[in-house]
């Protein structure tokens, strides 16, 4: 009989209004995941759910093993990759829009291509050597009183071999043109993450089109709008709208007017919005095509810049247990 052990790793934790580091020690057993549990309340009454902001508190996540950093990006970007690449979504809970009003949004670091991921999973390692940090900035527009909780999901019967490495560079151009960014070589890569500096249809992003050159020739993508890697990112982690509260609103007595349009539209802000993916092995299309790098000499995606601003690019590899305790410098626990 397979065991798990889920534990909490982080009590609730009040954060400070302004910016602040907190380090957390993680366990020693094969981790399959963490859950970071977030609440805020709302500054003023509010009827949008605007989730990029409570996001917006955690302006970096990172895990590291010895030094070695094996997840790195703001909250926002690390739940926007692991939605597409293993489908987890979050919970948000909005009970209310009154000033005041507590909002909760729970989300996931899976280190296998889902939770409970038998095949790929942080492997064990000795106490201490594993650490969870998260850098906070000052409260985002229209929340305060936050607070943090990390609980933990161990797989201890388990000797994992692979485990999934996030990590994010920021492209921050000046000018519009043709730039080549250096994407990691020596780990497999499971998929490729852009986040825009805007949302705008083609020319009008930061990032227009992409393409991947291997050893200067052209592989797996030779020419891909942004607005198509959008398409893929919300194909591949489904509804995009799945945190968003849908509301109607009537209007109040001698308001209306006959066949008047008495509503503009809202745009639903998804977390989604802004995020573009290139996939080699997801939960969805396995691993089929898992993109190798060992052997490759220059590995760089080409990207049309079509309007100043910054991007972020978080390529997702594929770690081993051989690679991450080569790199450390550590024997292998046992």
């Amino acid at each position: 009989m397979a065991l798990y052990n889920h534990y909490q790793v982080l009590p609730p934790t009040t954060l400070s209004a302004g910016a602040e580091t907190i380090r957390v020690g993680l366990g020693v057993q094969p981790l399959s995941a963490l859950i970071i549990s977030m609440r805020a309340q709302l500054v003023a009454a509010n009827t949008d759910d605007n989730l990029p902001n409570i996001f917006a508190k955690l302006d970096r996540v990172t895990v590291d093993y010895r030094g070695t950093r094996l997840v790195d990006g703001r909250a926002i970007d690390l739940y926007r990759v692991y939605r597409t690449i293993t489908r987890a979504k979050s919970r948000f809970i909005n009970p209310g829009v009154a000033a005041g009003a507590v909002r909760e949004l729970t989300w996931f670091i899976p280190f296998g291509m889902g939770l409970y991921d038998r095949r790929r999973a942080l492997p064990a390692v000795n106490k201490g050597d594993l650490t969870l940090t998260f850098a906070t900035v000052s409260n985002p527009t229209g929340y305060q009183n936050y607070t943090i909780s990390v609980e933990a999901i161990e797989l201890p019967d388990i000797k994992p071999t692979e485990f999934l490495r996030v990590t994010t560079q920021t492209f921050t151009p000046t000018t519009t043109g043709v730039y080549d960014i250096d994407l990691p070589r020596s780990l497999p890569l499971a998929g490729i993450g852009v986040v825009n500096a805007g949302s705008q249809p083609f020319s009008g992003n930061t990032i227009a089109d992409v393409e991947i050159l291997a050893n200067n020739a052209e592989q797996y993508v030779s020419f891909a709008t942004f607005e198509t890697l959008r398409a893929i990112a919300s194909a591949l982690g489904g509804n995009p709208y799945d945190l968003e509260t849908h509301r109607h609103t009537e209007n109040t007595a001698g308001a209306y007017t006959q066949n008047a349009a008495t509503l503009t539209n809202r745009t639903v802000d998804s977390p989604l919005n802004d995020f573009g993916f290139i996939p080699f092995a997801t939960q969805t299309i396995g691993d089929e095509f898992l993109f190798p790098t060992a052997d490759l000499n220059n590995l760089v995606l080409r990207v049309t810049v079509g309007a100043p601003g910054t991007a972020r690019i978080i390529p997702v590899e594929i770690g081993s247990e051989a690679w991450l305790f080569r790199r450390s410098q550590t024997p292998i626990p046992r």
